[in-house]
């Protein structure tokens, strides 16, 4: 599903698709997997040079779309339009990121387009420029390529925190495609089976290889009521893998298994509703969406119920209602909620002025922000920055006495977070 914003550029325009708060939602397949799709409708052929973690060339014929599976990190777009050697033209865009847990992907839509102005910034390079960008070739005849991103060297990994989480290792990978067991209970009609058949199929290597078998078996379970199948189904549709890209069908499906209360989907939908994709925009649907997600403890739910509370986008405007789910969500590690919350009670907003604590929430901001391993270095030093600034700013009007105790706070609030995840 892609983001609420479409962002228009000088040459191509960027829908980026993060189903979560924020830009962001949540998935409950165990190896999630972002993806770019290059959609063609500029009236040239293109050939598009993906620079980042997976560098990616990519020749997209006109009226035509081309899929490639990414890791997560910053990424930037160089283009080659033109159908002769004689009126090529050149195009860089600016970077952007691809974000990516083991619950949060990123699926980015590129819509190559002629037009005039954007405020997204491009600017004209020369064939030299163009020539000199490093990136693999992929597979330019299948629509939906197959090849394995490229991987860093290990070798090269100097910050191991920096790594993906959900990034697969083929040698010990499992393959549950070949389990006869699995297969032959799913071949059987167990719904469990064939969801779980499909999770397999959608994790395989090469990334999104086995996207339609996955499609084939999660819709066998998801026709039996299976709420995990139905989530797991509406992914696909929202994100174009095994079935072509229909963010009604996506809804429909988030629908069936939010309706059965799983709050992944209820999730989903509201940011459906929010977004107005595969449905009306509707803001009350939203927000009514993310509260029953929110209250079964989705995070990413959290956070949104309290950016709604905060705008008054669905509900009423209400700043304490806004500092309450944003500390559920803050209690859960959810950095941006912790920003949230160190602002609201730096500003007095819904909660009662106090320093102490809002350095307190803004510290672990940048330390959980810091620990993003999808963010890539470049947007975690970004974000890590302007926390920190935030922070210190406050500091100025603080005691040493005073910022010694928030920072006993947030230590207290670390060794208890760390000790409940490994519960």
């Amino acid at each position: 599903m892609r983001d609420l914003t479409s962002i228009p550029r000088a040459l191509l325009w960027v829908l980026l698709a993060i189903l979560a708060s924020w830009a962001s939602a949540a998935t409950t397949r165990s190896q999630a997997r972002s993806s770019i799709t290059f959609d063609n409708q500029s009236g040239e052929t293109a050939l598009v040079k993906l620079q980042g973690p997976s560098a990616v060339t990519v020749n997209v014929p006109r009226g035509s779309s081309r899929t490639v599976a990414v890791q997560p990190g910053q990424y930037q777009v160089l283009l080659r339009f033109g159908d002769g050697s004689s009126d090529y033209r050149y195009e860089k865009g600016d970077p952007f990121e691809v974000s990516e847990t083991a619950r949060i992907y990123s699926h980015i839509s590129i819509t190559l387009y002629k037009v005039a102005s954007g405020n997204y910034s491009t600017r004209p390079i020369d064939l030299r420029e163009f020539e000199s960008a490093k990136a693999e070739r992929s597979d330019l005849a299948n629509p939906h390529p197959t090849d394995p991103p490229s991987l860093p060297k290990p070798a090269a990994q100097e910050d191991k925190t920096t790594d993906p989480p959900s990034l697969p290792k083929p040698a010990a990978q499992e393959d549950k495609t070949t389990d006869p067991q699995l297969r032959s209970r799913a071949e059987q009609g167990d719904a469990d089976a064939q969801n779980s058949l499909g999770e397999a199929y959608a994790d395989s290597l090469p990334p999104m290889a086995g996207d339609v078998q996955a499609v084939a078996w999660y819709r066998k379970a998801a026709e039996q009521g299976h709420a995990q199948a139905q989530l797991n189904l509406g992914l696909m549709y929202s994100m174009g893998r095994g079935v072509p890209q229909d963010d009604v069908q996506g809804a429909l499906w988030w629908r069936k298994a939010a309706e059965q209360g799983e709050a992944a989907a209820q999730l989903n939908l509201g940011q459906a509703y929010a977004s107005g994709e595969g449905v009306p925009q509707d803001y009350v649907q939203a927000a009514s969406w993310w509260r029953k997600s929110a209250e079964q403890g989705e995070a990413a739910a959290q956070l949104n119920l309290g950016q709604a509370y905060a705008s008054g986008e669905g509900v009423p405007q209400d700043d304490v209602q806004a500092v309450a789910w944003y500390r559920k969500a803050a209690q859960q590690g959810a950095w941006q909620a912790q920003y949230e919350l160190g602002l609201r009670y730096a500003a007095g907003q819904g909660v009662v002025r106090d320093d102490v604590e809002a350095y307190k929430w803004l510290s672990l901001a940048v330390l959980r922000a810091s620990e993003a391993p999808w963010a890539g270095p470049v947007y975690a030093d970004e974000v890590k920055a302007k926390y920190a600034k935030t922070r210190d700013a406050i500091a100025e009007n603080m005691t040493p006495a005073q910022i010694a105790e928030a920072q006993q706070r947030a230590n207290a609030w670390a060794v208890a977070f760390v000790k409940r995840q490994k519960k």
